[in-house]
């Protein structure tokens, strides 16, 4: 089972740092993965999954922080 404390973690992470650029990530990986079940394109539906849980987990290309300059 999970901790509390695992549980807490995800909640905070999923209700906090809504940007625009995460809405716009979740809305387009969206899209995509419903574009690509009606086309039945596999390469789509891959990118929209990826757009989807960057958005749906805050994260980017540089999730860990080292794209600095």
């Amino acid at each position: 089972m999970a901790s509390s404390n695992t549980l807490t973690n995800w909640k905070f992470r999923l209700t906090t740092g809504w940007s625009f650029m995460r809405i716009v990530r979740l809305a387009l990986g969206g899209y995509m993965i419903a574009d690509g079940i009606v086309r039945m394109d596999l390469l789509a539906g891959g990118l929209g999954t990826l757009l989807l849980y960057q958005g749906i987990m805050n994260t980017g290309c540089c999730g860990s922080g080292s794209c600095s300059i």
